[in-house]
């Protein structure tokens, strides 16, 4: 049984998502539910939580205002959100769930899920340092979610990304490499904007990291860390803008 609290300023929000959980996800069971930052940080102290479910923008201050001054830890957070569509990115960048508003009962479940599938504890500190700096544009680390953990990387140490099924394989300049349980399509629209290209179906490289560029069909990159790929003959004519954009910087 994982045992839950709703933290929204909106009752009839709280009440139409506890009705969601009864409905959809027996395994949840609800300790309480209250309105406040005040309330939220005295409720998660009473019942300590497994998990919460947590809205932002609240009359006494906000969500993250609740992560920051409990001082019980051993809890993961679900952010139920009406934000659009670039905070969305910054919460991508720190692997903090999160549900929008209107809650649908589909993506309740896939979430749940993952939750179940990825229950960390001991990161929150970390992932609302990356939150905030996203939430403010600076998309300069990103958490990165293994099965066993939560990795805290700079966006910079990324030497490229390797599809491996469903999977994400992120390779840094250190020498080691993280599985992350998310598709390379996610990372390729994630961190198209921090200079990363993808080159091949199977590739998604840090166009900073690239060393040199050998010519061919479509051609081949030598990476920074050693490795060669192949660049795919449809890719080639945006991987060389990409690089003659990047030389003029």
């Amino acid at each position: 049984m994982i045992r839950t609290l709703l933290i929204d300023d909106e009752l009839n929000s709280c009440r139409v998502l506890l009705n969601l959980l009864e409905q959809y996800c027996p395994e949840i069971k609800c300790l309480g539910m209250t309105h406040s930052v005040k309330g939220g940080i005295e409720l998660i102290e009473k019942t300590k939580p497994d998990l919460i479910f947590l809205d932002i923008a609240m009359p006494d201050g906000d969500g993250f205002k609740v992560l920051e001054e409990v001082k019980f830890k051993g809890f993961e957070t679900i952010f139920v959100t009406a934000y659009e569509e670039f905070a969305l990115k910054a919460f991508d960048f720190s692997a903090f769930h999160y549900l929008l508003k209107p809650v649908a009962p589909e993506e309740l479940v896939r979430v749940i899920q993952q939750y179940q599938d990825q229950n960390y504890k001991g990161g929150t500190s970390k992932q609302l340092e990356i939150l905030d700096a996203s939430l403010n544009q600076k998309f300069n680390r990103i958490a990165l979610p293994t099965m066993e953990s939560i990795e805290f990387v700079k966006v910079d140490e990324v030497v490229r990304c390797e599809a491996d099924g469903g999977y994400t394989i992120f390779y840094l300049l250190n020498g080691s490499k993280h599985v992350v349980s998310k598709s390379l399509g996610h990372y390729e629209s994630l961190l198209s904007e921090a200079l990363f290209y993808r080159i091949h179906h199977k590739h998604l490289v840090n166009l900073r990291h690239v060393k040199r560029y050998v010519r061919g069909s479509g051609g081949v990159v030598e990476m920074r860390d050693g490795k060669e790929l192949d660049v795919s003959v449809r890719k080639k004519e945006g991987f060389l803008e990409m690089i003659n954009r990047i030389a003029k910087m």
